[in-house]
């Protein structure tokens, strides 16, 4: 089990004692640990609207590795259309927050 397994694991008890907003935070302190971890981005850059292509350097593989990190992390199915859509972290975070809360 990775890091951000681990947080979500952890994650996954407060959940219900948490507020949407304080999950959304969570959420994302989680992503960021993945993005870190398994996608080897620099901490600095990873903020809620830096871009995932323009600002982290994504391209569609990258992208498509994200998705499948964030299905085995967080247990949940991503719709392709969907990820389509996101452009910035907090479009991931934002789905993420959706499907687990």
């Amino acid at each position: 089990m990775g890091n951000a397994e681990k947080l979500f694991s952890a994650y996954a008890v407060l959940k219900s004692q948490t507020n949407r907003k304080e999950w959304y935070l969570l959420m994302f302190e989680q992503l960021k640990t993945l993005l870190i971890d398994e996608m080897q981005i620099d901490a600095d850059k990873i903020t809620l609207e830096a871009e995932l292509v323009n600002d982290l350097g994504f391209n569609s593989l990258e992208l498509a590795e994200l998705v499948i990190h964030c299905e085995e992390t967080f247990e949940i199915d991503v719709d392709e259309e969907i990820a389509k859509d996101f452009v910035t972290v907090s479009d991931v975070v934002e789905y993420l927050e959706k499907l687990t809360a």
